[in-house]
């Protein structure tokens, strides 16, 4: 407890479970669709369209576990 990287877990841990899910979406499709181009912007044609989606969904409820297992 108290070392770097339980403070950095901790801070991830909280941003995690307090941002907005239509924020991280946003950020993600700026990112990983725009930006660096390896996700599709839209559609349900594959499984590479289900990747952002399940992974912005995921990220609130993993934040409050990790707080709770910390």
């Amino acid at each position: 407890p108290g070392s770097m990287f339980d403070r950095g877990a901790s801070l991830v841990s909280l941003a995690g479970a307090s941002a907005p899910d239509f924020w991280v979406a946003i950020v993600g499709i700026l990112v990983f669709a725009v930006g660096l181009g390896v996700l599709p912007t839209s559609g349900t044609g594959s499984w590479a369209h289900w990747i952002m989606p399940t992974f912005v969904l995921m990220l609130r409820p993993f934040g409050l576990l990790v707080q709770v297992v910390r």
